[in-house]
């Protein structure tokens, strides 16, 4: 049995060895796949010397055409190659293709084993330059074939991305550019992948350069949705510069999304589902404290932006519960959103705030910790929902759920009865997914270790991918897990609020503290205000609290939100994590340096 792999350079093997050399020689390999990949394994005897020899007399033609089939003959079972009359035949049965393999896969639905079996175009680097009827058939063969795989990398790319590896995604869409440089979707997915990542000038320089390619090779322009995809990526903010952005990925607090893949998927493709179908739409994801909501619900708000959503959000604390339509307020107070001077007395104005922007363009409505949401703005929500009927509007709430709060309890009760939406809810971590977060972060480190690692997070975090995060951090950047309290936290039956500061183990406050050590200086004066201000923290507070220029505060900020210790809303800045905040205010400052930062905000 002869194997033969050609997607990608051709190998060979007979019976599982190492094909000969004579079997190698360029002529008999060129025959033996075009006889046979011809149909039912059959030419005609005229046809093959003319198409391989045809610079040769016939009687020479014809000389090497017996001489090749001797070659390959001498390597398939007896009777396998048969010459009757005029016509040469190829059992196809004795001749295996990875090729055939490919395509199995692909019917079974199994892509991600076909793609395995893509090493790069049909019989790369391979070719007889004086046959041009194989050349032809070879070019067309190849045509056919880049296009199935084509299709095979762009569909695992596009599920890996809705997944949310970006990193995988992006390696995949790279390999179907590499063998189909004029396909436009794995230049989009390449696009998304890098805005996704934070960085909307690599996602633009991809754009550019396809755009070149195109003009160059094709004189053609670019389709209209990679145009749209660009100017949706235009209108981005770059929070990090080159220095964050290069850094190595492990020491880094910004790792890819782990273990939310699923319900990744399912908040896409309900706000998806609101765009095509312009129906209002709900979004609620609920978990308890550090299980990723706000991680969760800001790679949403990424991909709907670059789905042509225009975002608003706030992010709810303890003095919105108490305040009338406090957060609903907020919102309407963004300028990009609904304009210039638009007023709120209360959720009739809101609601024809977003009914009008809504005329425009499709809009996602965020309320970030809404267990803090006032009980009069949640009663809001079913009615202007219904409302916003025939429009592309989505409210998107992200709330611990306990202790329980009836409010969003009735809210979500009603969601697949009146209301159209999804109930996210996250749970901790499983320690395969706190192993799978630790290889992504420490990719240096052996199995085995990883394997211990994996053990001992999700001891001390509960599988909490906040608290995870934290301690893999520290330890890309030194920590010694060895000799702390390894007792598990937080403790059972306890919940996080609970059990900080004070009795946090020593390895999560270390893991805090150092990489707040690893932050600049102007970014850490920064944290240290925020963390005496209960509540949020606007630049203005800031600037006069501290001795810092306006681009030096703006680089600090910058360098918090790309971090993940702050995160921005309209009123302000306010930690990622309480647990941050806490450790910070307890452990970063000497009593006297709090008591100067608390005088300097006493005047400002």
């Amino acid at each position: 049995m002869i194997h033969l792999s050609i997607l990608g350079p051709p190998e060979v093997t007979v019976d599982g060895e190492a094909a000969p050399k004579e079997l190698l020689w360029r002529k008999n390999l060129a025959l033996l796949v075009y006889l046979a990949r011809s149909p039912h394994g059959r030419r005609s005897r005229e046809h093959l010397a003319a198409a391989f020899w045809g610079d040769k007399s016939e009687t020479d033609a014809r000389h090497s055409l017996n001489e090749a089939l001797r070659v390959v003959r001498k390597q398939l079972p007896e009777g396998a190659l048969a010459a009757e009359g005029d016509h040469v035949t190829l059992d196809p049965a004795s001749v295996s293709f990875d090729l055939d393999e490919f395509a199995a896969l692909v019917e079974a639905d199994e892509a991600s084993s076909a793609q395995a079996l893509i090493r790069g175009e049909l019989m790369a680097g391979f070719g007889i330059p004086d046959s041009n009827e194989f050349e032809d058939w070879l070019s067309a063969e190849r045509r056919i074939w880049r296009g199935h795989c084509t299709e095979v990398l762009e569909a695992i790319a596009l599920s890996t991305l809705e997944a949310g590896n970006l990193g995988a995604a992006r390696d995949v869409a790279h390999r179907a550019e590499m063998l189909d440089p004029v396909a436009d979707t794995p230049i989009g997915i390449l696009m998304q992948c890098d805005a996704l990542r934070g960085d909307p000038s690599a996602a633009l320089a991809v754009f550019q350069d396809f755009v070149s390619r195109l003009d160059r090779d094709l004189g053609l322009e670019p389709p209209e949705r990679l145009r749209t995809l660009a100017d949706r990526i235009q209108a981005q903010r770059e929070v990090a510069d080159a220095g964050m952005r290069a850094e190595e990925a492990g020491l880094s607090r910004r790792l890819p999304l782990t273990g939310r893949g699923q319900q990744l998927k399912r908040g896409v493709e309900s706000i998806r589902a609101c765009r095509r179908d312009s129906a209002p739409t709900l979004l609620v994801i609920t978990g308890g404290l550090g299980t990723g909501k706000t991680r969760l619900a800001e790679e949403i708000v990424l991909r709907a932006e670059l789905d042509g959503f225009h975002v608003a959000r706030v992010r709810c604390d303890d003095a919105d519960r108490a305040t009338r339509h406090g957060a609903l307020c907020a919102l309407v107070a963004d300028p990009k959103l609904f304009g210039e001077g638009a007023r709120f007395e209360g959720p009739e104005d809101f609601g024809a705030a977003v009914y009008e922007a809504s005329e425009r363009w499709p809009v996602l409505i965020w309320v970030d910790s809404a267990e803090y949401l006032d009980a009069e703005s949640y009663v809001a929500v079913g009615p202007l929902l219904r409302r916003f009927a025939g429009h592309r509007v989505t409210i998107m709430l992200s709330a611990t759920d306990a202790p329980p709060l009836p409010e969003l309890d009735e809210l979500t009760g009603a969601i697949g009865r009146d209301i159209i939406g999804e109930l996210i809810q996250l749970q901790p971590l499983e320690e395969a997914d706190v192993a799978r977060l630790a290889r992504k972060a420490l990719p240096s480190w052996e199995e085995d270790a990883i394997d211990r690692l994996a053990r001992r997070l999700f001891s001390d975090t509960a599988g909490l991918p906040l608290l995870a995060v934290d301690l893999l951090h520290a330890l890309r950047l030194g920590l010694d897990l060895e000799g702390d309290d390894a007792s598990p936290w937080p403790e059972p039956a306890r919940t996080l609020d609970q059990t900080f500061p004070g009795d946090i183990p020593e390895a999560l406050g270390a893991a805090i503290r150092v990489g707040f050590r690893r932050l600049s200086s102007e970014a850490q004066d920064v944290l240290k205000i925020a963390a005496l201000i209960d509540g949020r923290v606007t630049p203005e507070v800031l600037a006069r609290a501290l001795d810092l220029d306006r681009t030096q505060l703006l680089g600090a900020l910058d360098e918090l939100e790309w971090r993940r210790w702050l995160t921005a809303e309209p009123r302000g800045y306010g930690f990622v994590a309480r647990l941050h905040r806490a450790v910070i205010e307890n452990d970063m400052m000497t009593k006297g340096q709090r008591q100067r930062l608390q005088e300097r905000l006493a005047t400002t």
